[in-house]
């Protein structure tokens, strides 16, 4: 339903619907109507391809998906996002050199930043591929959250994060739970208890949602947009006055 994968699960985690059909195989009637419901489930579009397929949407710097020039336009938009991010790290290993901070130490923060950069390239551009416009819509929309038409999608978004998040606070706490009735012995569905419950925080369903966290720039040291391109912002609103600051 949510959209997670199999291989994101636990290791040696049976796929649930598996399980349900081994019920349903040797269990009573109600478990067949079980497994046919979570069948149904499992057939329609989960969250994460329908949240996928409405980012892919998000005009980007004023473009849309299907206007002309619009891969240059994201090209551009994340070129020009890496770049600043960039600047930003080498200000900071400036300031700690200012500061007469240990050399060692400057040298591990510039090996961090590189380290981020690279895992930030290699999200928004996998493999090589062309930049992936979902992520890059994503890291659009929560950069420039305050734009009229950005506000209502940054705030669904932020729904969907506080989702997983719950789930996450649920987790801990049965994990928490169970620690607090059986310490740490074999759990009663045969598995490592405690250990094995633990291991599930680690686990996002949302990852982008995460991961886009990692890039973000604050806002006073945000590039402007392009004033054609913000002023179209302004026109899918219906905004008829004049944008902030003209």
């Amino acid at each position: 339903m949510l959209g997670m994968l199999q291989e994101d699960r636990v290791s040696n985690f049976q796929d649930p619907i598996k399980r349900f059909k081994l019920k349903a195989d040797t269990g009573h009637q109600g478990d067949k109507t079980v497994y046919k419901m979570m069948q149904e489930v499992a057939a329609a579009t989960p969250l994460t391809k329908t949240l996928d397929r409405w980012l892919y949407r998000t005009p980007i710097d004023g473009s849309l998906p299907n206007d002309e020039g619009d891969n240059k336009v994201v090209e551009r938009f994340v070129a020009k996002y890496l770049s600043l991010h960039e600047q930003l790290q080498q200000q900071t290993v400036e300031r700690m050199a200012v500061a007469g901070m240990d050399p060692e130490r400057i040298e591990k923060v510039k090996a961090m930043q590189q380290g981020n950069m690279k895992k930030c390239k290699d999200w928004l551009q996998p493999d090589g591929e062309p930049i992936n416009r979902v992520r890059a819509a994503l890291l659009f929309i929560e950069s420039y959250r305050e734009l009229p038409m950005l506000a209502w999608p940054r705030q669904l978004l932020d729904q969907v994060v506080e989702l997983e998040e719950s789930m996450l606070m649920f987790r801990f706490s049965h994990a928490r739970m169970v620690e607090r009735m059986i310490g740490r012995r074999v759990g009663t569905g045969g598995s490592s208890g405690v250990d094995y419950l633990d291991s599930t925080l680690q686990y996002r369903v949302f990852k982008d949602l995460w991961k886009v966290r990692t890039m973000l720039i604050k806002k006073d040291a945000l590039f402007p947009l392009d004033t054609r391109a913000a002023k179209r912002f302004y026109e899918y609103q219906g905004y008829t006055g004049s944008a902030p600051g003209k």
